[in-house]
């Protein structure tokens, strides 16, 4: 279980840093949406 639950190997662990690609990637998007929606935040009069 843990880490190797939910990855992109399915239920396999390939080695150590496996995870840092697709927690890097998904933190960009993440990162990218926040500020997405902060700037529709504050574009909206009040």
């Amino acid at each position: 279980m843990g880490t190797s639950a939910v990855s992109v190997f399915g239920g396999g662990y390939p080695g150590y840093g496996a995870n840092i690609g697709p927690a890097t990637v998904f933190g960009h998007q993440v990162g990218r949406d926040i500020a997405a929606h902060a700037k529709e935040r504050d574009a909206r009069p009040e």
